[in-house]
């Protein structure tokens, strides 16, 4: 999907491959931009931004719901283009200025993404000077109607972005409404509504309180970072209401009965792995797979050499 969005009046969604970024405010007024996705997502997300608001109507800030990699990997990039701030809260920042990494991803959760995550590395992004933090109050730059909500869990300073008017919550990884941890939710893209993505959430009773209190907003849209959005006319409200009365986080999982501890200078402590009864078979799968690739590359090029030999072999038959 290439195309913008509108999902409710002053709010337009565009989707970078599996993450959703937004634009809040009308065209021919002031505008935020609401994440980033992933590195090399600035051009999309540029030339979507100048069809909707103007080439010469840059935005006036960026604002993070949190800072893992599929929705701030173009935010340095797309605040040098405009030369406009980005702003997240406070606790992301070791996390966006390159002091610290996240806790690590929990393969051991289970599902599509547990699986998966064994061989994603988290992407880290370092935006240095360029990184703000959010005012304590709730209040965001260019915006006079919105506020940001804490919503951490799935990491130490999510937050999420509320509009009174229309009910509009902007609610990142917080929740989603796309099945991430299934391959078959990946797959067929059934909308419903969904806690957190679970490889990457480390503060379970976080991510469990979050949910029942952006529930208590009782939105009538709601626009997470993965997946389409819920919007006006949906009867969210009354869904979002039984959703959070029945969530739970996951069964089992590295962060599900000991959270990992962070404050304003990143990662405190983090619980012991558990044991991965799938570590052996994909460790050896890699070294399987590295084998075959040291194969082919040696056996091609062996065949490269063998055809040179004769090249020059039969050069110099044919000079004698």
């Amino acid at each position: 999907m290439t195309k913008v969005q509108q999902i409710a009046p002053g709010v337009y969604r565009l989707l970078c491959g599996f993450v959703n970024v937004y634009f809040l405010g009308a065209p021919g007024e002031p505008w935020v931009l609401v994440d980033t996705g992933v590195p090399g997502d600035d051009h999309a997300i540029a030339k979507a931004a100048e069809k909707t608001y103007g080439k010469e109507r840059p935005p006036a800030a960026i604002l993070l719901t949190h800072g893992h990699g599929d929705h701030s990997g173009s935010a340095g990039r797309l605040s040098e283009l405009w030369n406009v701030p980005v702003y997240a809260h406070r606790l992301e920042r070791p996390y966006l200025t390159g002091l610290c990494g996240y806790p690590p991803m929990d393969p051991t959760v289970g599902g599509f993404a547990g699986f998966a995550s064994r061989f994603v590395p988290m992407a880290l992004v370092n935006l240095g000077a360029r990184l703000t933090d959010l005012a304590d109050d709730g209040t965001l730059p260019g915006l006079t109607e919105w506020r940001w909500v804490k919503a951490s869990g799935h990491t130490p300073g999510h937050v999420a972005f509320y509009r009174e008017s229309g009910g509009v919550l902007i609610a990142g990884d917080a929740l989603t409404t796309l099945r991430l941890n299934s391959a078959g939710g990946n797959l067929f893209k059934k909308r419903s509504i969904y806690g957190p993505p679970e490889a990457s959430t480390s503060d379970w009773e976080g991510a469990e309180a979050t949910v029942r209190r952006l529930a208590q907003l009782a939105p009538q849209v709601l626009a997470g970072g993965h997946g389409s959005p819920f919007l006006a006319g949906d009867n969210l409200a009354v869904q979002l209401s039984t959703f959070a009365a029945l969530y739970k986080a996951p069964k089992r999982g590295r962060y599900v009965h000991i959270a990992a501890h962070s404050d304003e200078t990143g990662v405190v402590s983090i619980p012991p792995a558990p044991g991965d009864p799938l570590r052996p078979v994909v460790a050896g799968a890699t070294i399987v797979s590295i084998a075959v690739c040291a194969w082919l590359f040696a056996r091609r090029s062996g065949f490269k050499h063998s055809h040179e030999v004769e090249a020059v072999l039969d050069t110099s038959q044919d000079n004698q």
